[in-house]
């Protein structure tokens, strides 16, 4: 058990920063409206965002 408890925490860590990170770049783009219209627009916002990118590596 000793053996896994370091990557248990990490992964356990790696999680909680990453659901941090998100909301906080999902707060960046701020509100949008759910619409055809904007998928490509919002899309994009979301995937060059650096807080969406850091909390996506986390997951990886």
């Amino acid at each position: 058990m000793n053996r896994y408890l370091p990557l248990i925490l990490s992964g356990v860590l790696l999680n909680a920063c990453a659901q941090l990170v998100l909301k906080q770049g999902m707060r960046n783009i701020g509100h949008f409206a759910f619409s055809i219209q904007n998928i490509l627009p919002i899309g994009v916002k979301v995937a060059l965002n650096p807080f969406v990118m850091a909390g996506i590596l986390c997951y990886v």
